[in-house]
């Protein structure tokens, strides 16, 4: 599909309000209930992260947060 194409056609989705994008909180979920297993496999826990965008933004903003990244060197987005 041509990007003229895709840009009229995600136009339109937004338009009738058909376009919406996934939460995180079923990510969050399963994230949280793989940490809490001492044995869990950060790989998994890796992709699960990289499948929501919206969740791989907000986890990459607390991790340049101050708090957590005290040497100041921003993560890229």
């Amino acid at each position: 599909m041509e990007k003229k194409a895709l840009l009229s056609a995600l136009a339109i989705e937004v338009e009738r309000g058909k376009l919406f994008f996934p939460t995180s909180a079923t990510a969050t979920l399963q994230i949280k209930k793989m940490l809490e297993d001492t044995d869990c496999d950060l790989d998994a826990v890796t992709r699960l992260i990289q499948a929501d965008p919206l969740l791989s933004v907000k986890i990459v903003a607390v991790a340049n947060s101050v708090v957590f990244n005290r040497s100041g060197k921003k993560l890229p987005v």
